[in-house]
C-alpha cells in the first residue's frame, strides 16, 4: 500500500490526538472511586455558564499575514453571526472561515474574550469534544503544521484576500 507524505502526516496527527484522549481519560478513571460526586457538580455548572455566553460584543482583534495586519470583528446581524475585515463584509462565507478566524484571535485573546471565541470555533464538531485549553493548543499546532483551515492560503481565502 502506497500513502503520500500528507497521509502520513495526518495518519500520525490523528494517532497522537487519539494517545494523548486516551490517556485523559485514563487519568480521571483511576480517581474515580474517591471523587465520583465532586467532578460531575463543577461540569454542571460549567455548562450552563457556556450557554450564557453571548456572541455580542466580541471585540476587534488584529491578525497579521502577508506583512499586513487585519482587523477582524464579529457581530450579529438579523441573528445570524457576521464579521468584518478592515471595516468590510465579507460575503461568501463557511463555516471554515468563522472557526479559522476565531481560532486565531483565541491564541491572543484577553481572558474575558475567550469564552466567547470558543462558542465560535466549537462550531467546528470535531473540536467540540475537547476543553478549553487543548482547543488552544489543538489550533496552534494546526497553524504550525499547515493544517486545513489553517494554512496561509485558507486564512486569505477567510480574509477576502484572494
Amino acid at each position: 500500500m502506497r500513502i503520500k507524505r500528507r497521509q502520513l502526516k495526518i495518519l500520525i496527527e490523528q494517532f497522537l490526538l487519539e494517545q494523548e484522549e486516551e490517556e485523559q481519560t485514563d487519568v480521571p478513571a483511576e480517581d474515580a472511586p474517591e471523587e465520583a460526586a465532586e467532578p460531575e457538580t463543577p461540569e454542571e455548572e460549567e455548562k450552563p455558564a457556556e450557554e450564557e455566553v453571548k456572541l455580542e460584543n466580541i471585540p476587534e482583534f488584529k491578525i497579521e499575514i502577508d506583512d499586513s495586519q487585519h482587523r477582524i470583528k464579529f457581530f450579529k446581524d438579523s441573528n445570524q453571526l457576521q464579521y468584518k475585515v478592515d471595516g468590510e463584509i465579507i460575503s461568501n462565507k463557511s463555516l471554515q472561515d468563522f472557526v479559522t478566524l476565531a481560532g486565531l484571535g483565541l491564541i491572543n485573546a484577553e481572558e474575558e474574550d475567550v469564552p466567547k471565541l470558543l462558542k465560535i470555533v466549537k462550531l467546528d464538531k470535531s473540536l467540540a469534544k475537547y476543553s478549553d485549553a487543548r482547543i488552544k493548543d489543538i489550533i496552534r499546532q494546526k497553524i504550525k503544521t499547515d493544517r486545513i483551515g489553517f494554512t496561509d492560503n485558507d486564512i486569505r481565502k477567510s480574509l477576502g484576500k484572494m
